[in-house]
């Protein structure tokens, strides 16, 4: 379940939000079953800039797109997302371009298009050892963060590399488990799991984006929009044609 609460009233949530997309409206049902039903939430991804649009990652490897103005739960969640077999780990949007979105779940990272919801845009390799977070730079578009089991970070630059992180560091002894990017792009905060918060300064390569890079990623999001559309005329001419033929038949 997802709740809101109002920092001015900390002993119960304004509003909570259970997961359960069936349409079964039997309020007969024990409690038991309706449980069985809904997603477990594993992270969530919410834009202050945006209040009312949310993402949720689930337990079942689901992402939802979600929308505070719906009064149902169906009308709250306005896209699903089938991302990954297991649990996600971690759902991002890209701050810079709103529509693209990662996901940290099966030992790899992958990226989204809100527009294309048949696969990713662009995944890594599966990794040997489990990726526990992932965050978006927040002044490099292009550059991403990951966090790993066994202690490590990982830096990736999606115009320069795209099957192996561009910088690879050893942060503790112990599993890091989540990572958080200063607005001004040059800090990371990464908690580890013995409880220390650890504060990483990155050199100006990983916070001051090129001057093309804007352009080559706004490139690439048109090329993507592009392909969607022509997927989605071929459809459309499939579609047609298909019963263009069941009305032949019909008359023969």
């Amino acid at each position: 379940q997802v709740m809101w609460w109002d920092a001015r009233k900390l002993t119960e949530p304004t509003e909570v939000l259970i997961l359960d997309l069936s349409k079964n409206e039997n309020a007969d049902e024990p409690e038991w079953s309706k449980q069985a039903r809904t997603h477990g939430v594993t992270c969530m991804d919410y834009d202050p800039s945006i209040p009312i649009r949310f993402m949720i990652g689930t337990e079942t490897g689901l992402v939802f797109n979600g929308n505070r103005k719906g009064k149902t739960v169906l009308e709250k969640i306005s896209a699903t997302y089938y991302c990954h077999h297991g649990p996600v780990y971690s759902a991002k949007r890209n701050p810079a371009f709103s529509k693209n979105f990662l996901t940290v779940g099966d030992w790899q990272v992958r990226i989204w298009s809100e527009d294309v919801k048949e696969s990713p845009i662009m995944w890594t390799k599966h990794h040997e050892v489990r990726l526990t977070d992932g965050a978006w730079s927040e002044s490099k578009p292009s550059v991403f963060y990951t966090t790993r089991a066994d202690g490590f970070l990982e830096c990736w630059d999606v115009l320069q590399k795209q099957s192996d992180p561009i910088m690879t560091m050893k942060v503790a002894d112990q599993a890091l488990n989540c990572i958080r990017c200063h607005e001004g792009g040059a800090l990371l905060a990464v908690g580890g799991n013995c409880g220390i918060t650890y504060v990483i300064k990155m050199n100006d390569w990983f916070v001051t984006p090129g001057k093309n890079d804007r352009a080559l990623l706004m490139t690439n999001e048109q090329l993507i929009d592009d392909n969607n559309d022509n997927k989605n005329k071929l459809k459309n001419r499939v579609e047609v044609g298909a019963d263009e033929l069941q009305d032949q038949t019909n008359v023969q």
